[in-house]
């Protein structure tokens, strides 16, 4: 089977065209308004023809709107999510311990990029979208099948606030995660504080001055989750199981994530 490649949206947006937008999407302009205006990167279209997503995003470009097309099987890079435990700014570098004995080393001449989020939020709009897209009258009864399948499949737990680190000199990415209760602010010497979110936000003050550059600093803790049950007609699970199996399980926040860094990372 051909790998899946896809078209993310990257906000913001330049001015948009509605009219223009409307037929591209198959969509009415009340129902592009909210598309174009989502705030986070999302999936827009999927297909193995790459010639065909090319042409969709010029006509999408040519209406204002920011895209980008990756490769499904960038999404399975990222897999490896590394929980920071506890990390030290040494003099060439930041030095990340992923459990007691072992740590990783990134170098400050690497770029960074920051996504945060509250997922206990993201699978409640999540789950709300998926019993909104069951219930609907369609006439396509596989898509309310495939949305009640979906909604009946997740299982995942409610989770604490988590902010993920992408250190990159691409190809090269490590990425690392910060939770409450998991992560040890030591290394933040005498700016530590007494407040967990307060060292999150200290640490991250200490990254953007310390690295080459820090490409973005995304946060989507009030936005629902960019991720639609459906794209191009298909099962977003399928298209992701397609890319490496059992990618469709893969949870909404770190999917989320995921999505927000592919889009913007150069």
């Amino acid at each position: 089977m051909s790998e899946p490649f896809l078209l993310l949206s990257s906000p913001p947006h330049d001015e948009l065209d509605i009219a223009d937008l409307g037929p591209i999407f198959g969509l009415s302009a009340a129902e592009v308004r909210v598309k174009a205006n989502y705030p986070s990167s999302t999936i827009w279209f999927a297909s193995s023809d790459l010639s065909e997503l090319q042409q969709t995003a010029r006509q999408l470009k040519s209406a204002g709107a920011h895209v980008r097309i990756i490769k499904g099987k960038s999404l399975t890079v990222l897999s490896r999510r590394h929980r920071l435990r506890r990390f030290v700014f040494e003099d060439d570098g930041m030095r990340c311990y992923v459990d007691a004995d072992r740590s990783i080393q990134i170098p400050y001449s690497w770029s960074a990029a920051i996504v945060s989020g509250r997922p206990d939020q993201m699978e409640t709009v999540d789950r709300l979208t998926l019993r909104q897209t069951a219930k609907m009258s369609s006439r396509n009864k596989s898509i309310r099948q495939e949305a009640r399948s979906a909604l009946a499949d997740i299982k995942e737990p409610l989770d604490e606030s988590f902010v993920d680190f992408y250190f990159y000199e691409l190809p090269k990415v490590h990425r690392f995660t910060a939770r409450p209760g998991d992560t040890e602010f030591s290394g933040l010497a005498d700016k530590m504080k007494p407040v967990v979110h307060e060292n999150i936000a200290e640490l991250t003050e200490t990254i953007g001055k310390k690295f080459k550059a820090i490409r973005f600093n995304q946060t989507m803790e009030t936005l629902p989750p960019p991720r639609p049950p459906f794209v191009s007609g298909k099962s977003l699970n399928k298209i992701l199981d397609e890319t490496e199996p059992g990618l469709g399980k893969v949870g909404t926040y770190d999917l989320s994530s995921r999505f927000a860094f592919l889009a913007e990372a150069r």
